[in-house]
């Protein structure tokens, strides 16, 4: 009975560890299984970062190569418009040099204009002095001739009275 006692014993001791090593199999598995879903779905959210990633990695390069033609078609653009705008320059300073020379012109013309202008108002100042005399030179002959108009009328008037106290003494 000691033998059986002591396998037993044993049996039960070997049953304990047994089941303590199954409940801690059982807690490594949950947590296994826990650490398994919580892998799983950082694969999924992995997955579909780097899905959303790549999309956007297309989006962008579709975009670069639309901005790169883009970019291409401007430099043709901008070069067109640079030999564009030497022409115009070309012509633009040529208009401007015509310009300069027409203005150049019309001012020798004024400067002229101007000269003749200033020769016929000093003609017209010193016409102009001179009528200024002759109307003073006018007025002094005409107080002259009013003096001996008065001088002649009150002559004539005495003249005249003396005559009519002839005319009636006579």
């Amino acid at each position: 009975m000691k033998k059986f006692n002591s396998l037993e014993k044993k049996c039960t001791d070997e049953n304990s560890a047994l089941k303590q090593e199954n409940e801690k199999l059982s807690v490594d598995n949950k947590e296994m299984k826990f650490k398994l879903d919580r892998l799983s779905i950082q694969a999924d959210s992995l997955m579909a970062d780097s899905l959303r990633k790549y999309n956007q990695l297309r989006e962008l390069t579709s975009r670069f190569n639309q901005l790169e033609q883009q970019y291409s078609e401007l430099q043709t653009t901008q070069e067109e418009l640079l030999k564009g705008n030497e022409r115009e320059t070309a012509r633009l300073m040529k208009k401007l040099q015509s310009t300069q020379d027409d203005l150049l012109h019309k001012e020798e013309q004024l400067k002229s204009m101007e000269k003749d202008l200033n020769d016929k108002k000093q003609k017209l100042d010193q016409l102009s002095a001179e009528l200024d005399q002759r109307t003073v030179r006018t007025k002094e002959l005409e107080t002259i001739l009013f003096k001996k108009d008065s001088v002649v009328k009150a002559l004539k008037d005495k003249v005249s009275d003396a005559l009519l106290g002839f005319e009636k003494e006579g």
